[in-house]
């Protein structure tokens, strides 16, 4: 399975190194910060790739970066 992992900011990588890790262990998967509310064009560009089966995102309390992946895509959102 080839996961899409995309969290908000550069500074919440700390909080996903171990998801990161324990996903390398059996799939195939890529990472990217890219924030919903800053860079929305990049968002919607990236996920048009559609090189991936599923998506982890993750971004504040608002939950803004699911939502946006969700309304965008249809595929299985994680957030």
């Amino acid at each position: 399975m080839k996961v899409f992992v995309v969290y908000g900011s550069k500074n919440d990588t700390h909080s996903y190194e171990p998801l990161m890790e324990s996903l390398k262990k059996d799939h195939e998967a890529t990472f990217e910060a890219i924030s919903a509310h800053r860079n929305l064009p990049e968002l919607i560009t990236r996920l048009g790739k559609d090189d991936y089966d599923v998506v982890i995102a993750g971004a504040g309390i608002a939950a803004a970066l699911p939502g946006v992946c969700a309304a965008k895509i249809d595929k299985m959102v994680f957030g």
